[in-house]
């Protein structure tokens, strides 16, 4: 994937990863500034089933 060359496809390529679990993809894609604060175990945990 090209990230930044289409935000739309970026997007949802995303979307795909998380629903697929790959959430160490997803912050390796994150800037270092936001990478310092939100870790792929953060996303799984925003990304679990909500009660």
């Amino acid at each position: 994937m090209a990230v930044g060359a289409d935000p739309v496809a970026t997007a949802v390529a995303v979307v795909e990863m998380a629903c697929e679990g790959r959430f160490a993809e997803i912050e390796d894609l994150f800037a270092p500034p936001l990478r310092a604060v939100v870790s792929a175990e953060t996303l799984r945990v925003a990304w679990g089933p909500r009660g």
